[in-house]
């Protein structure tokens, strides 16, 4: 009896985050889906992909010939292009549509269900299913506590949980999933070369999901290219600490060589699965994505008139102090306690430990740069307060993980 028990505390001790991660991704769900008992989805986006997907399930593709589907330029050159002979790289172009269409044909083959029903289902599975990439990032970035609450947070995080309700079919559960997906993928590849040294076929393996990962982002949002650009900062931040600590330029390529290598693998990979398709102009976006976003309410560059003049998530939301306040639930003198004034707690501990002990300046880079592109891109427009939830859940779980080990220890003494 005391074996068995012994048995099973090793086992909860290796596996328990294993355990929490799956109780949250079942509590996302469920929450999600509390209490909907309307016959109908919510709102009129909702019926927009309910349409396309409909159009897949009945036609087996996305038809790009329909009057009423919107068409930009680019979309209908593709078409033109594509004559919609048979290839497989066109789910790529409308990843999430074609996502719901097949699954729903599956989940149909085995109960009774019509598409609309599945829909109620389908966003809170995919925001829920979220917290595993989380975890992840969490835990490559710090330690197997800051994974799962990482998780915890970044699934309960109220502009995710308001725009990933059951019922809401819109693409904003998967603009959860795929990018915390694409940094965790990534951070698996970074943290085993740093570990080894090289690149393993692990790392190879990682980084081509990643830039699979991140082709698929791209055409659900087109706000993606934030990532390429957040993990090359990354990368100039730890060569300038490479440059500093060897006081010479030429000690960045054998400090810096393999993980400079190895997100050229991820990209070689992003690039393989877009440009073949859609060419390599496609991607330029990648490139020049930050400094065109700014314009998305010009009336230069855009057919007139442009209507995202009075869309009201782009408009600018002021200054940097009521940008903090619409990310944070709580104002007033809870706001010292709300989940940005943690992250920047968690930056200042990362600060001191990496002054007093060289730790962790890879997790205060990453960090510090995560927080930093959503504020200047929500000085432009509102809806990019979407970008907080990610890095404002690891900075949270990375203090308070730090803040159970240092009141462990001090217990333990």
């Amino acid at each position: 009896m005391v074996s068995l028990i012994e048995h099973c505390d090793s086992w909860l001790r290796k596996h328990w985050t294993v355990l929490a991660v799956i109780l949250i991704v079942l509590l996302s769900f469920h929450i999600r889906l509390i209490d909907y008992r309307w016959p109908y989805l919510r709102n009129i986006d909702s019926y927009a992909f309910y349409r396309e997907m409909e159009m897949i399930v009945d036609t087996g593709m996305l038809q790009t010939t329909d009057t009423l589907f919107f068409r930009s330029a680019l979309e209908q050159q593709i078409a033109d292009a594509v004559k919609f002979d048979f290839n497989p790289l066109w789910y790529f172009r409308a990843p999430y549509q074609y996502l719901g269409a097949f699954s729903f044909m599956l989940v149909r083959s085995i109960i009774n269900i019509e598409l609309w029903q599945y829909l109620i289902y389908l966003p809170a599975l995919l925001a829920s299913l979220a917290a595993i990439p989380a975890y992840y990032v969490g835990r490559e970035i710090y330690d197997r506590k800051a994974g799962v609450l990482a998780a915890l947070f970044y699934v309960f995080d109220i502009s995710n949980v308001s725009r990933s309700l059951g019922g809401d079919p819109d693409t904003d559960s998967i603009i959860m999933l795929f990018p915390v997906a694409t940094m965790a993928l990534y951070l698996l590849m970074y943290r085993r070369t740093e570990v080894l040294g090289k690149i393993s076929k692990l790392s190879i393996i990682y980084g081509i999901l990643a830039g699979v990962m991140l082709a698929l982002f791209q055409n659900v949002w087109a706000g993606y290219w934030y990532l390429p650009w957040l993990i090359a900062g990354f990368l100039l931040a730890k060569s300038a600490l490479a440059v500093v600590q060897g006081r010479n330029v030429s000690h960045v390529p054998k400090a810096m060589g393999r993980h400079f290598l190895a997100f050229g693998i991820m990209m070689a990979a992003y690039l393989a699965f877009n440009a073949p398709f859609f060419g390599v102009e496609h991607v330029y976006s990648t490139i020049y994505g930050p400094f065109e976003y700014s314009d998305l309410k010009s009336e230069n560059i855009r057919p007139f008139p442009n209507v995202y003049v009075s869309v009201a998530e782009l408009q600018q939301p002021g200054n940097i102090v009521s940008i903090i306040g619409k990310i944070s639930p709580v104002g007033g003198a809870a706001l010292w306690f709300s989940p940005f004034m943690l992250s920047l707690y968690a930056l200042a501990w990362l600060a001191y430990a990496y002054y007093k002990r060289r730790e962790h300046f890879d997790t205060l880079a990453l960090l510090s740069l995560w927080l930093l592109g959503p504020m200047i891109a929500t000085l432009v427009a509102v809806r990019f307060t979407l970008l907080f939830a990610a890095p404002m859940s690891v900075g949270g779980a990375i203090l308070l993980s730090r803040l159970y080990d240092y009141f462990t220890e001090r217990g333990k003494k």
